[in-house]
């Protein structure tokens, strides 16, 4: 048993490896991973973010589906329970979702652990027996301060913490169709701060969601514009450039994407009561695609039963720069891959061994204070 220890250690820090990019050459540059970035996590309406009259966090949360290979999967989300500073100017305990702040913080922290500074760590997650090895990374709050502040984001340290706050309190979980779970965490099972005199230099740690670890792990991302993920006024576009990034592999002349409206909002936000006001909102995001130059054109179908429109397919044509984006990307997703299973039969070869020759204890990687 210690050696799988030692082994799933070995394992995902061979992938974090992997994951790195280049921070001069790929500083642009980001990977997005299928199904996480893909389903609408976050609240992107301040109004609907900060939930008031509500006393348990089991009647704080919402639930995104997508398609996911052949299977239907479900995330539910639970707001986070945080202390802020009422108008009164007393503290006061509120409920409150992941939004536009958390996901550009999320962001930062992702493309930090592009740029080899991740390690694996040993962890055990509240109500679990089992420990898990999760990827995580030590930085400081004025590192993702100045990020933010080059991205066009203005947070003030306070906000970044509590940020980081909510998505360390804020629950994660996937289910497949058959009731099986494929995780369930917070977004940020563990976070530490290590205070300093002057709030930018305070230090802290995280760990990221076991699903992060689990897609890193077996290479389930693609090379993405870093830059972009920052640009997009609609958040809806920005979900649907993930969703691109991940899906249109082969983008490009004469292969179109096409997709229903009814899978789009599954995955974004709970329906409206009518349809058309569903349609203006995919029809927002796709002008800002054509406008950020992902797809050049795009079409809309009416599906009809009985003479009533019940859903609407979208055909999305890719413009050249996205089509050159992605064959790019799935250049880089080859040489990823190659060097996984080459380096996964180097892996298993130096297992064999280290089962005949050695008995000591897998080790992970200290959490640093």
């Amino acid at each position: 048993m210690a050696m799988n220890a030692n082994k799933v250690q070995n394992d995902v820090q061979l992938a974090l490896d992997l994951f790195g990019l280049d921070p001069l050459i790929d500083r642009d540059f980001t990977h997005t991973l299928s199904l996480y970035d893909v389903i609408g996590k976050y609240i992107y309406d301040r109004r609907s973010k900060i939930l008031t009259g509500v006393t348990s966090a089991a009647d704080a949360k919402f639930q995104r589906k997508i398609i996911h290979g052949n299977a239907e999967i479900t995330a539910t989300i639970t707001a986070a329970n945080i202390e802020r500073i009422g108008k009164n100017g007393e503290r006061e305990s509120v409920f409150a979702f992941p939004g536009t702040r958390e996901q550009a913080i999320e962001d930062v922290l992702r493309k930090l652990a592009t740029e080899r500074r991740a390690e694996t760590y040993e962890t055990q997650l509240p109500n679990k027996k089992k420990k898990f090895h999760l990827i995580g990374l030590q930085f400081s709050l004025y590192e993702i301060h100045q990020e933010l502040e080059r991205q066009g984001k203005s947070y003030n340290y306070v906000e970044i913490r509590e940020g980081l706050e909510i998505l360390s309190k804020a629950g994660l979980s996937f289910v497949s169709e058959d009731g099986s779970t494929l995780a369930n965490a917070n977004f940020f099972p563990v976070l530490f701060f290590a205070d300093a005199p002057k709030k930018g230099d305070a230090q802290a740690f995280v760990c990221f969601h076991p699903l992060v670890t689990d897609l890193i792990t077996n290479t389930k991302y693609r090379r993405s514009k870093y830059s972009k993920l920052f640009e997009f006024q609609s958040q809806r576009a920005r979900l649907f450039y993930d969703r691109l990034c991940c899906s249109w592999i082969q983008a490009g002349p004469g292969r179109p994407y096409n997709i229903l409206l009814t899978t789009l909002i599954a995955a974004w936000k709970d329906p409206a009561n009518r349809l058309a006001k569903d349609k203006e909102i995919i029809i927002e995001a796709l002008n800002e695609l054509v406008e950020r130059d992902i797809i050049e054109k795009y079409e809309a179908e009416p599906k009809k039963n009985k003479g009533k429109i019940y859903d609407w397919l979208f055909t999305l044509h890719a413009s050249n720069s996205f089509a050159k984006q992605q064959a790019a990307a799935q250049k880089v997703f080859n040489q990823i891959t190659a060097k996984a299973e080459g380096r996964a039969l180097m892996s298993d070869e130096g297992q064999s061994q280290d089962n005949e020759h050695d008995n000591s204890e897998g080790k992970s990687s200290q959490i640093p204070f």
